[in-house]
């Protein structure tokens, strides 16, 4: 799977980058204690997700070729 660790790099980065934005915000507390109102550790997360997805699909179609070719 190429590119995996960038994009959990760019989760990472994210994720700081929101919390950092949270409390410069000042939001109310109830706001502030809810994880995810984030939108993009969301994204983040569902691109995580895919990205692992796909890969295991590329493994299984792998698989199968290689099965038929043998």
């Amino acid at each position: 799977l190429q590119g995996s660790s960038a994009i959990e790099n760019n989760c990472a980065n994210e994720r700081r980058k929101c919390a950092r934005g949270d409390r410069r915000k000042r939001r109310r507390r109830s706001e502030r204690r809810r994880r995810g109102s984030c939108d993009v550790t969301r994204r983040c997360r569902l691109w995580n997700r895919n990205s692992q997805i796909k890969a295991t699909e590329r493994l299984r179609v792998a698989e199968r070729l290689k099965k038929t070719f043998s």
